[in-house]
């Protein structure tokens, strides 16, 4: 599984749509392993360049802070699992408790700041 992560200056980046780049991981869906991850920025921030952007890098899901409805409808038209409510933390806690809580589309799941 292929995640992307808002980040801006390298933190987690609560607003998907103002980050100045994307922490992609790659996570093994059965053992929760991170097997690489890269700082990778967009050529555009543009809701649909973005989303192709992120197909065309395999990306499977985005995790993110919140997130409109049109957005959401966007990514999934391009094949891309959303999950929101990850309201504070480092990318370190977010993509932790991302690999620990497997939480539900919409749920809101805080993490320590790290």
């Amino acid at each position: 599984m292929r995640i992307a992560i808002p980040a801006s200056n390298g933190e987690f980046s609560l607003d998907f749509s103002n980050c100045d780049q994307f922490l992609i991981v790659d996570v093994g869906t059965d053992s929760k392993a991170i097997f690489d991850a890269e700082y990778m920025t967009p050529l555009s921030f543009d809701l649909r360049t973005l989303s192709i952007w992120l197909r065309e890098n395999n990306v499977d899901l985005i995790v993110a802070g919140g997130m409109s409805q049109e957005a959401k409808n966007v990514f999934t038209k391009n094949h891309i699992d959303v999950q929101v409510g990850f309201l504070y933390g480092s990318i370190k806690a977010v993509v932790g408790a991302f690999l620990n809580s497997m939480a539900p589309s919409d749920e809101i799941t805080k993490v320590d700041k790290q």
